[in-house]
């Protein structure tokens, strides 16, 4: 269970917030990163995925390796002699998003292969041409080949990327059939929590201004992801935890906030939410945390310093009182 939220605010900044809880059975556990950083000079993206979270660790790793390998053997090329399409997937967003993929589908390869070989005992270069295959088996084993047992597979997972290249911010998803898919909308969301999260950046957007749509400042567009974070969690059931918050503007790298900060972020956005400060409060404390111009206590006086006791109380569970 998960909720990650994107947006891209402007041609130069895009942010990323995902929550950290894992479940396994009846158990829930916050201690997940769903976010990692990837890029180069050229190239900065924020990934991040729902479903199945070892399958996505796994991808994630892979992308891991097969990015930094690719740039380490770039050192070892002139740059004239790199295949256009190798070049093209190490300095875009949409190249990330294809080798997302790529990854993905030699998952579900090997996996149908080992099913095949432990289940069966047969290659699965000889099906569905092999002879003497018990017929009562034959449509278990279609259902493997073709894809259709997700449950066999167990590889159910999708991905999203935002990111920054030559050509400006994009978001690209890739689906539970490994398809990468440009999204053109400034939001997007995925995992359980995604059907709340989507609701409120929706109302988030509506509320602006529509020459604002492709211009949205970073404290406005950071504050809606949280809030929309937030909500899953309230109301999602597996959504929880401190949540991970990333963003990259302008010609700068990726920014992500530390557990402490993301926290903090977090609850100023539930307290101007809830009208304990006032929204002009709200955004300023959360730029000076984002934008590192204060310190986390000098950012968390600002938040509690004319409200200190309401708000103590409202974070701890209480209905707000004055």
């Amino acid at each position: 269970m998960t909720v990650v939220n994107v947006m891209r605010f402007n041609s130069t900044s895009g942010g990323m917030v995902a929550d950290t809880q894992v479940t396994s059975g009846m158990q829930k556990q916050n201690v997940v990163e769903k976010i990692m950083s990837i890029g180069n000079d050229d190239l900065i993206a924020l990934v991040s995925g729902a479903g199945r979270m070892p399958n996505v660790f796994e991808t994630f790793d892979a992308l891991k390796e097969n990015y930094e390998g690719a740039i380490k053997l770039l050192g070892h090329i002139e740059e004239e002699e790199l295949p256009e399409d190798i070049a093209k997937r190490l300095s875009s967003v949409r190249g990330i998003a294809d080798i997302i993929s790529t990854i993905t589908i030699t998952q579900k390869r090997e996996r149908i292969r080992r099913i095949f070989k432990s289940r069966y005992d047969i290659n699965i270069d000889e099906f569905p041409t092999a002879e003497g295959i018990n017929s009562s088996l034959w449509q278990d084993m279609k259902d493997i080949y073709t894809g259709e047992n997700a449950d066999d597979l167990a590889i159910e997972a999708q991905f999203i990327i935002i990111g920054k290249d030559t050509a400006g911010v994009h978001t690209y998803g890739v689906d539970s059939a490994d398809i990468p898919v440009f999204i053109p909308n400034m939001y997007q969301s995925i995992g359980a929590g995604s059907d709340v999260a989507d609701y409120v950046l929706g109302r988030f957007v509506e509320s602006l201004p529509r020459k604002e749509w492709n211009n949205i400042s970073l404290v406005k567009g950071m504050a809606a992801l949280l809030r929309a974070t937030n909500e899953s969690t309230d109301s999602t059931l597996g959504v929880g935890g401190t949540p991970s918050v990333a963003y990259f503007e302008g010609d700068g790298g990726v920014i992500m906030l530390g557990e402490q900060e993301a926290h903090l972020a977090s609850e100023i956005v539930r307290v101007g939410d809830s009208r304990l400060i006032p929204q002009k409060a709200m955004h300023t404390s959360l730029d000076a945390l984002l934008r590192g111009k204060a310190s986390f206590d000098d950012v968390e006086r600002m938040v509690f310093k004319n409200n200190y006791h309401s708000i103590s109380r409202f974070l701890r569970g209480y209905k707000a009182l004055s």
